[in-house]
Protein backbone atom coordinates (compact mmCIF):
# COMPACT_ATOMS: atom_id res chain seq x y z
CA UNK A 1 0.00 0.00 0.00
CA UNK A 2 1.35 3.42 -1.03
CA UNK A 3 0.96 6.46 1.20
CA UNK A 4 -0.40 9.59 -0.48
CA UNK A 5 0.08 12.99 1.09
CA UNK A 6 -2.72 15.54 1.38
CA UNK A 7 -0.97 17.98 -1.00
CA UNK A 8 -0.82 15.33 -3.72
CA UNK A 9 -4.53 14.73 -3.44
CA UNK A 10 -5.40 18.47 -3.59
CA UNK A 11 -3.05 19.40 -6.43
CA UNK A 12 -5.28 18.24 -9.32
CA UNK A 13 -8.26 20.08 -7.80
CA UNK A 14 -6.20 23.29 -7.40
CA UNK A 15 -5.03 23.06 -11.01
CA UNK A 16 -8.60 22.62 -12.18
CA UNK A 17 -9.74 25.69 -10.21
CA UNK A 18 -6.94 27.86 -11.56
CA UNK A 19 -7.72 26.65 -15.08
CA UNK A 20 -11.40 27.52 -14.61
CA UNK A 21 -10.39 30.91 -13.19
CA UNK A 22 -8.22 31.54 -16.24
CA UNK A 23 -11.09 30.65 -18.57
CA UNK A 24 -13.34 33.13 -16.74
CA UNK A 25 -10.87 35.98 -16.21
CA UNK A 26 -9.28 36.02 -19.68
CA UNK A 27 -12.42 37.28 -21.51
CA UNK A 28 -12.97 39.85 -18.75
CA UNK A 29 -9.42 41.17 -19.09
CA UNK A 30 -9.76 41.22 -22.88
CA UNK A 31 -12.99 43.17 -22.56
CA UNK A 32 -11.41 45.70 -20.21
CA UNK A 33 -8.46 46.15 -22.59
CA UNK A 34 -10.81 46.64 -25.54
CA UNK A 35 -12.84 49.20 -23.59
CA UNK A 36 -9.70 51.09 -22.59
CA UNK A 37 -8.55 51.13 -26.22
CA UNK A 38 -11.97 52.38 -27.35
CA UNK A 39 -11.97 55.19 -24.77
CA UNK A 40 -8.42 56.23 -25.69
CA UNK A 41 -9.28 56.25 -29.41
CA UNK A 42 -12.42 58.32 -28.89
CA UNK A 43 -10.54 60.76 -26.67
CA UNK A 44 -7.84 61.18 -29.30
CA UNK A 45 -10.45 61.67 -32.01
CA UNK A 46 -12.24 64.31 -29.95
CA UNK A 47 -8.95 66.18 -29.45
CA UNK A 48 -8.27 65.94 -33.19
CA UNK A 49 -11.73 67.35 -33.90
CA UNK A 50 -11.02 70.32 -31.66
CA UNK A 51 -8.09 71.12 -33.95
CA UNK A 52 -10.62 71.75 -36.71
CA UNK A 53 -12.00 74.67 -34.71
CA UNK A 54 -8.52 76.18 -34.81
CA UNK A 55 -8.27 75.56 -38.55
CA UNK A 56 -11.52 77.42 -39.09
CA UNK A 57 -9.90 80.55 -37.64
CA UNK A 58 -7.08 80.48 -40.22
CA UNK A 59 -6.97 82.94 -43.10
CA UNK A 60 -7.98 81.70 -46.56
CA UNK A 61 -4.44 81.96 -47.94
CA UNK A 62 -3.14 79.70 -45.16
CA UNK A 63 -5.84 77.11 -45.83
CA UNK A 64 -5.01 77.32 -49.55
CA UNK A 65 -1.34 76.77 -48.74
CA UNK A 66 -2.34 73.66 -46.76
CA UNK A 67 -4.35 72.54 -49.78
CA UNK A 68 -7.88 72.79 -48.37
CA UNK A 69 -10.77 75.21 -48.35
CA UNK A 70 -12.83 76.35 -45.39
CA UNK A 71 -15.64 74.19 -46.77
CA UNK A 72 -13.36 71.14 -46.71
CA UNK A 73 -12.54 71.79 -43.05
CA UNK A 74 -16.23 72.24 -42.15
CA UNK A 75 -17.13 69.05 -44.01
CA UNK A 76 -14.40 67.04 -42.27
CA UNK A 77 -15.32 68.42 -38.86
CA UNK A 78 -18.87 67.11 -39.27
CA UNK A 79 -17.84 63.53 -40.09
CA UNK A 80 -18.83 60.91 -37.52
CA UNK A 81 -16.17 60.13 -34.92
CA UNK A 82 -15.88 56.65 -36.38
CA UNK A 83 -14.15 58.23 -39.40
CA UNK A 84 -10.71 59.77 -39.18
CA UNK A 85 -11.48 63.36 -40.22
CA UNK A 86 -7.81 64.37 -40.23
CA UNK A 87 -7.03 61.57 -42.68
CA UNK A 88 -9.98 62.53 -44.88
CA UNK A 89 -8.81 66.15 -44.92
CA UNK A 90 -5.28 65.02 -45.75
CA UNK A 91 -6.62 63.04 -48.72
CA UNK A 92 -8.44 66.14 -49.96
CA UNK A 93 -5.32 68.28 -49.52
CA UNK A 94 -3.16 65.80 -51.43
CA UNK A 95 -5.72 65.63 -54.22
CA UNK A 96 -6.02 69.43 -54.43
CA UNK A 97 -2.25 69.90 -54.53
CA UNK A 98 -1.99 67.36 -57.38
CA UNK A 99 -4.76 69.05 -59.35
CA UNK A 100 -3.42 72.59 -58.96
Amino acid sequence: MTMVSTSEVQAPHATKNSSEFSVIIQPVLSGIAALADYVATRSRQKTDRQAFDTMLTLEEYILKDIGVTRGDVVWASKLPLSRNAALELDIIARHNKRVI
